[in-house]
């Protein structure tokens, strides 16, 4: 692996959270967990839906377990720490969010760095968080970063950054989006990269 950093989204990327937020949606009694699912999947704002539900700060940092992590991501992770390859999380879910999910999840330790929406202003597809997570990292924009994420906005980022994109087809994306550089089946594909 020849990458000078890797940056990763994290719905649809290392966690499938549709069902643990419909979980989390439905325990509100204000919404069924078959409509929360088909509103996140046709886009609605997680943000949005947990205000409309009411669900505070408290009922989501307990909130058990965790969104599940795709195939083979805590193993991936692991094996980019023990190479020593600086990798970040870039996500637009705001920290009360990601913290607690990260940590349910045990991923907090993998992170050295976390842009999310309390910390940055940019929202992707703006290519401002991911260049904040890289100088976090002290890694400069190049192709020899990678930015893995499962929609367009996301690969527009990574382009705007001037960093390679990889698709996660196993991810919430309907389709490959432009100017991919990498496709990837499976999280742990990052690691043959």
């Amino acid at each position: 692996m020849a990458q000078d950093a890797i940056l990763v989204d994290l719905d649809g990327t290392v966690w499938d959270s549709y069902p643990w937020y419909s979980e989390l949606l439905a325990a509100t009694g204000r919404v069924s967990k078959t409509s929360a699912l088909s509103e996140l999947r046709s886009g609605a704002s997680i943000v949005s839906l947990l205000r409309r539900c009411g669900v505070s700060d408290t009922a989501l940092a307990r909130h058990s377990p965790g969104p599940a992590l795709f195939p083979g991501v805590a193993t991936a992770l692991e094996d980019l720490v023990k190479r020593k390859i600086p990798i970040g999380a870039v996500t637009n879910l705001p920290g009360r969010l990601v913290f607690p999910m990260l940590t349910r999840v045990g991923l907090r330790e993998a992170f050295p760095t976390v842009v999310h929406a309390g910390n940055c202003r940019l929202r992707k597809p703006h290519p401002g968080p991911l260049l904040m997570a890289l100088r976090d990292l002290g890694v400069s924009p190049s192709t020899k970063s990678l930015y893995v994420g499962d929609m367009a906005r996301d690969a527009e980022a990574a382009v705007s950054a001037g960093v390679a994109f990889a698709w996660a087809s196993y991810g919430y994306g309907a389709a490959c989006p432009a100017r991919t550089t990498y496709v990837l089946q499976s999280f742990t594909d990052i690691l043959d990269l």
